[in-house]
């Protein structure tokens, strides 16, 4: 049964193990969503703001894998892995990618 808010899923939370994952700046995890997961306080100094840009990808062979997706409707079918990589190339090598700027400017 899905956890609602409240008691059982805050029950889950307090009796889960659980384990802190920290990476360096520019490094990627990747992992089963549908895995339990949560985020941490922002306990940065002053609080500043942290940005985390994160990508979803699905076998389009694959159904519905149980777990709903969170992918904003403005990008949807904008990018594919080999569009992120060349792009990404682009961004290395030049400082810049045409796709990457187009993106953020559509996330506003």
């Amino acid at each position: 049964a899905p956890l609602r808010k409240g008691g059982a899923k805050d029950e889950l939370l307090r009796s889960t193990p659980s384990v802190l994952g920290t990476l360096p700046k520019g490094c990627c995890a990747i992992f089963d969503s549908r895995t339990l997961h949560c985020g941490t306080a922002n306990r940065s100094e002053g609080g500043i703001s942290r940005a985390l840009f994160y990508l979803s990808f699905k076998n389009p062979k694959i159904g519905n894998p149980g777990n709903p997706g969170s992918i904003r409707p403005e990008m949807i079918n904008r990018l594919t892995l080999k569009s992120l990589r060349e792009a990404l190339t682009e961004l290395d090598k030049k400082g810049s990618s045409e796709l990457l700027v187009e993106v953020a400017g559509s996330l506003h």
